[in-house]
């Protein structure tokens, strides 16, 4: 699985501490992956007590309306809910890294990770 993407979001509204902002674990895109599952179903979300999620390190990420936010798919994130009356509205996008292809579209190289070089798309 290719998890080399970038996650891009665009502030539409304002995105106040009050308006459960996204809060991400800087630096956890290079630790373990965490379980989405509970009782044997996708939930989308992460046990909070989770060994080695350190939830307590999670900072707010808050900015005007056309702000935008930059973080790699595998860091840690998510919101807390909003306590304001104003929505708090974000468009991400998905930029995923393409790796060197051949015209066949097979890596060239061996047919492994290394193998592959990553453009800036």
């Amino acid at each position: 699985t290719n998890d080399d993407i970038l996650e891009v979001g665009v502030m539409i509204e304002d995105c106040t501490i009050e308006n459960g902002p996204l809060f991400v674990i800087p630096g956890s895109h290079r630790g373990p992956l965490f379980d989405h599952h509970h009782r044997g179903y996708f939930v989308g979300a992460i046990d909070p007590a989770a060994p080695g999620l350190n939830a307590h390190k999670a900072v707010a990420i808050t900015g005007n309306a056309g702000s935008i936010s930059l973080h790699h798919v595998r860091t840690v994130h998510g919101s807390k809910d909003n306590l304001s009356e104003r929505d708090r509205t974000l468009l991400l996008f998905g930029e995923e890294a393409r790796r060197g292809l051949t015209d066949s579209g097979r890596c060239s190289g061996d047919q492994g990770r290394s193998g592959c070089e990553t453009r800036h798309v």
